[in-house]
C-alpha cells in the first residue's frame, strides 16, 4: 500500500483546500464543505526511499526481535503506557529483546484526555526511564478525546507535550488519523487553535487509500500506519508502518551517527 512519487492530491480535495485557504472557514460553510472534510487533508506520498517497521503493545506477546529484524524492519515504537496509571505489560520485554538485537525503537504513550496531562507524561517517563539518545523521540498516541471539548483536549494535549518535550530535549511526535484529528478541528476557533501543532512531526494513521490524508495543520508526514498484517516473528497482526526516508534519513532522528551497516 506504501505510495511512490510525487505528492498526489484528488481533485475534490484540491478544489476544498483552494477554497480554504483563499476564501477561509467561512466561505466554505456558506459553500456547504463541512470543516471536518477538509481537515481529512489531501492524499500525499512519500517522494523517494522509505524504510519499513512496526508499532507493537501487549497483544503481541514474545515477539522474537532477531526474526522481525531479518525480515526487513528497521524501526519499533513501543507501547509504554496509557493514562496515568497503566503500564504497558509487555514494555519491558520488548525493550530488552529490540537492545538485544539492535533495532532502532522509541516508545509511545496513549493519551487519555480525561486524565491530569502532566501526571500522564510523568507517569510515561517513569515507564520508560531516560529516554537516550539512541531512541527514537517519544510518541503520543492522539485518538480519542473522551467525550471532552476539543479545545480542552486541545491544551492538555500540548500540556503533555510540553512536558515530555522539557524533560527530554527531543520534540515528541504525534500519532493520530485524519477522522479523529477531523473531531478537533470543527469549527474556525478550533482549526486556528490546532495551528500550534505543525511544529511535532506526523505520525499518520491511515488504511483509505494507496498514499496517507494528511490534516491541517501538517504539509507532510514522517510516518505512516499502512495496515495490520501477519509479521514474522509476531504472534497474530502486527501493525505496520512507514518512515518517509532512507535509513540515513531515519538516523538523524536519533543523535548517533550513521553506521555504514545498512541493517542498523
Amino acid at each position: 500500500m506504501v505510495g511512490r512519487g510525487s505528492s498526489q492530491m484528488p481533485n475534490k480535495n484540491l478544489l476544498i483546500f483552494t477554497l480554504f485557504f483563499s476564501l477561509g472557514a467561512k466561505a466554505l460553510q456558506q459553500a456547504d464543505v463541512p470543516l471536518e472534510k477538509v481537515n481529512y487533508g489531501p492524499e500525499i506520498c512519500a517522494t523517494g526511499t522509505t524504510v519499513s517497521g512496526i508499532d507493537v503493545s501487549k497483544y503481541q506477546p514474545n515477539i522474537n526481535w532477531a526474526t522481525v529484524r531479518s525480515a526487513g524492519r528497521n524501526f519499533v515504537f513501543v507501547k509504554a503506557s496509557e493514562g496515568n496509571t497503566l503500564a504497558d505489560a509487555n514494555y519491558a520485554a520488548n525493550i530488552a529483546g529490540l537492545s538485544a538485537s539492535k533495532m532502532t525503537h522509541g516508545s509511545y504513550h496513549y493519551f487519555t484526555a480525561s486524565d491530569d496531562p502532566v501526571k500522564q507524561a510523568d507517569f510515561f517517563l517513569s515507564v520508560t526511564g531516560k529516554i537516550a539518545p539512541e531512541d527514537l523521540p517519544p510518541l503520543l498516541d492522539w485518538e480519542d478525546s473522551n467525550k471532552i471539548a476539543p479545545e480542552i483536549v486541545i491544551q492538555r494535549a500540548r500540556a503533555f507535550l510540553d512536558r515530555v518535550e522539557s524533560i527530554t530535549g527531543k520534540i515528541p511526535i504525534i500519532y493520530t488519523y485524519p477522522e479523529y484529528w477531523a473531531t478537533l478541528s470543527k469549527t474556525p476557533a478550533n482549526l486556528k487553535n490546532i495551528a500550534q501543532f505543525a511544529r511535532y512531526p506526523l505520525f499518520i494513521a491511515d488504511q483509505s487509500g494507496d498514499c496517507p490524508r494528511v490534516p491541517v495543520p501538517w504539509t507532510h508526514w514522517m510516518f505512516w500506519q499502512t495496515e495490520s498484517n501477519q509479521e514474522p516473528g509476531v504472534v497474530g497482526k502486527v501493525d505496520e508502518d512507514v518512515f518517509n526516508g532512507d535509513l540515513r534519513t531515519l538516523k538523524k532522528l536519533l543523535e548517533i551517527p550513521v553506521s555504514t551497516d545498512a541493517s542498523l
